[in-house]
């Protein structure tokens, strides 16, 4: 019984697929958490910055 699953399991290759794209997927998010924490504060002051132009000075406020 193990063994017809276990040939089963090497044979069915949609696991390796989903694999690959939880992998690349995880590689994203890593990517997208390091540019963040490298230039988190230069995009919050660009998005303030944004903001107050077009809603009015002093509308939006930074975070911290």
């Amino acid at each position: 019984m193990f063994k017809s699953f276990l040939r089963k399991f090497v044979r069915n290759e949609d696991g390796v697929a989903m694999t690959e794209y939880l992998l690349l997927l995880g590689g994203l998010a890593l990517a997208a958490a390091i540019f963040i924490g490298f230039f988190g504060d230069t995009l919050e002051e660009q998005l303030v910055a944004s903001c107050n132009a077009i809603f009015g000075a002093g509308t939006c406020a930074a975070a911290g």
